[in-house]
């Protein structure tokens, strides 16, 4: 068994996810296996990234390496790497002896693979599983919820990092891992055996980059504040005029949300536009950009059995005060005609955001309610919509 140690080029923004601890209390972990049945496949290497406060080992390992940089604190790729096929249970007990005293182990899919895999070899040779006492934490189950909101074509690791920007350079699959290694065994190639380092320690330092999406959750939660309204008029692609609402708004959360991403993300959807902005260190700030129907709509009144219809005018009123209006020039309401019509500038929603709320005709599902002069100069109705858009975007 050969052991690896170097330094990790950790990224700006290392999240930890809720109720870890400190970075002293967290493993970051990537197995690579020579197959995908842990029955009949077996652990070649194991890859870990840990904190070190002071250039030390977390704990004693006679044949492990001394840290490059003692006396300096900062993220570590350790790894265990079978040199001949055979080595599979040093590996473990290794493994096991190196992460007895953290708390949480963090990985990406591992629900589904590492960790089971891992699980059913150390039974195989009769060694305790860490994961009694250890947290697992899947940042792939993190992000899964939030694919179509982010775009994403599929949550393999490596698209992932591709869309955080974090500057990954090799994209090997398992299955040419697997063949490396076969090559490895009968050549014992150091070209190999750095092709096969390498797809590991960027599997685990990826880890460290991909822990950003831990603010997920938080950032899709965040209450929008508006700081700045403003009515759009303009032109579409062909040639017709439109009417936008816009809204710049800042994001509070109790959360940091900062370094997310690190430019901007943009959400869309009827209609709708949202642009969220990172590059302000101190602060997160946006654009919402929403439809903004100037037009005559309908109001329907409930209860239609109490009103009358008058067609000439196109609309309805309450037998209460029909007396003065000719009986032929009136006919009983119905729940299609039981409207009054009124123009104006509207704005969509979803449910009964705002009432009084109106619609196209009747059957259109589609609601509004009215952009009123009193409401546009609300900032708290106004950064309670942009919530309420918001949530929308986000699927909720």
């Amino acid at each position: 068994m050969q052991t690896f140690i170097q330094t990790i080029e950790a990224p700006t923004t290392v999240r930890l996810p809720d109720q870890s601890g400190s970075a002293g209390d967290v493993l970051f972990l990537d197995l690579e296996t020579t197959g995908l049945s842990a029955r009949t496949a077996s652990i070649y290497l194991i890859g870990c990234a840990f904190y070190s406060e002071d250039g030390r080992m977390p704990c004693s390992q006679e044949s492990a390496p001394h840290l490059a940089s003692p006396g300096k604190s900062g993220w570590y790729l350790i790894q265990w790497f079978d040199e001949t096929g055979t080595q599979e249970p040093m590996i473990l007990e290794t493994f096991l002896t190196f992460s007895q005293n953290y708390r949480v182990l963090i990985h990406f899919n591992g629900d589904r693979f590492d960790v089971p895999f891992l699980l059913t070899r150390l039974a195989k040779y009769g060694l305790t599983s860490p994961l009694g006492r250890m947290k697992s934490v899947d940042l792939y189950r993190t992000i899964s919820p939030y694919r179509r909101l982010l775009g994403l074509p599929d949550l393999k690791q490596q698209t992932v990092e591709r869309f955080l920007c974090t500057g990954r350079t090799e994209d090997k699959s398992g299955r040419e891992m697997v063949q490396a290694y076969r090559a490895f065994l009968k050549s014992q190639s150091g070209e190999y055996l750095d092709e096969l380092l390498l797809h590991n320690a960027q599997d685990v330092e990826g880890l460290l980059s991909c822990t950003r999406l831990c603010a997920l959750p938080a950032l899709f939660s965040a209450k929008l504040q508006v700081t700045r309204a403003q009515a759009d008029h303009y032109a579409g692609y062909d040639g017709s005029m439109h009417d936008e609402l816009l809204l710049s708004f800042e994001m509070n959360s109790e959360d940091d949300l900062t370094g997310i991403f690190r430019d901007a993300f943009v959400l869309s959807g009827d209609g709708i536009f949202c642009r969220i902005d990172f590059a302000d260190p101190e602060k997160i700030s946006g654009l919402l950009k929403i439809p903004l129907y100037t037009e005559e709509m309908k109001y329907f009144y409930a209860g239609y059995k109490e009103y009358y219809y008058l067609p000439a005018e196109d609309q309805s009123i309450h037998k209460s005060i029909a007396s003065f209006v000719d009986p032929k020039r009136r006919v009983q309401a119905t729940a299609e005609t039981c409207y009054t019509r009124k123009k104006g500038s509207f704005l969509p929603q979803w449910d009964l955001f705002r009432t009084p709320f109106f619609k196209r005709s009747y059957k259109d599902p589609a609601l509004f309610f009215e952009l009123t002069e009193e409401l546009k100069r609300d900032r708290d109705a106004l950064s309670q919509y942009a919530d309420y858009v918001f949530t929308h975007l986000c699927g909720g």
